[in-house]
């Protein structure tokens, strides 16, 4: 009969139940490179169109708002200028009203118009003509023809 081997369980301390990870004996070799072979670190800056785009917009419509704020403080002060210049038209007008008013005799224009023949005006017999409106009724203009001098009066200013 077979001899059977005497078993024996040894029971060391061991702490924890992972498993190690072994270090290799030799360090892994490295592919050596070259002194021409150098690769150049590539700088990439990604742009997009849209953003882009949209901020190209957004500038010009920046320009365009300080153009349109400029010729509006223009406008402002051209109306000022203005609104003085009236002022002054209307009292200088008031000043030689008065003037004309001061230096005119009305009883002498009176008698001057009398003499070159001249009626009052409850001497003269008044009569009243009736007239009667007459309505001249224009042709429909077809869409077309509406839409023709829309489009003409706009880019023509008539």
């Amino acid at each position: 009969m077979a001899q059977k081997h005497d078993i024996l369980y040894v029971n060391f301390y061991t702490d924890g139940s992972a498993a190690r990870k072994m270090a290799p004996a030799f360090p892994a070799a490295q592919p050596r490179k070259s002194a021409n072979a150098k690769r150049k670190k590539k700088t990439v800056i990604f742009l997009d169109p849209v953003a882009v785009g949209s901020l190209i917009v957004a500038a010009v419509l920046l320009v365009m708002m300080a153009v349109g704020l400029t010729q509006l403080q223009n406008a402002q002060a051209e109306a000022a200028a203005m609104e003085s210049y009236l002022e002054q038209l209307t009292a200088e007008n008031e000043r030689l009203t008065e003037e004309f008013d001061s230096q005119v005799d009305l009883e002498t224009v009176e008698k001057t118009a009398l003499a070159m023949g001249m009626v009052p005006k409850d001497q003269v017999k008044s009569v009243n003509i009736q007239v009667q409106e007459i309505h001249i009724e224009e042709p429909q203009q077809s869409f077309w023809d509406q839409m023709y001098a829309i489009l003409t009066n706009l880019f023509t200013g008539n």
